[in-house]
C-alpha cells in the first residue's frame, strides 16, 4: 500500500519515524470505537451524544473511501 500523508486531524498511534503516514488500521480503529459508544449512549437514551460519536465514526471512515489513499500496485 502507498504511504501517503495523515489528513489533518488523524494521527496514527505510532510514535517511530512514519508515524506521520496515513494509517487505515488507525482509522478504522477510530470508527469502531465511535459506533460502540454510540451504541453505549443509545442504551441510556442520551440521543444527543450518540449522534455525536456517529459523526465522528463516518468522519473516521471518509478517508478510507477517498480515491487519493487507495493502494497502488
Amino acid at each position: 500500500m502507498a504511504n501517503t500523508l495523515m489528513p489533518k486531524g488523524r494521527i496514527a498511534p505510532s510514535t517511530g519515524k512514519h508515524s506521520h503516514l496515513f494509517d487505515p488500521v488507525a482509522l478504522h480503529s477510530e470508527a469502531i470505537t465511535s459506533i460502540s459508544l454510540a451504541g453505549f449512549y443509545l442504551r441510556r437514551d442520551n440521543v444527543a451524544q450518540a449522534r455525536r460519536k456517529l459523526r465522528q465514526a463516518l468522519q473516521a471512515l471518509q478517508p478510507l473511501t477517498s480515491s487519493t489513499h487507495t493502494a497502488k500496485g
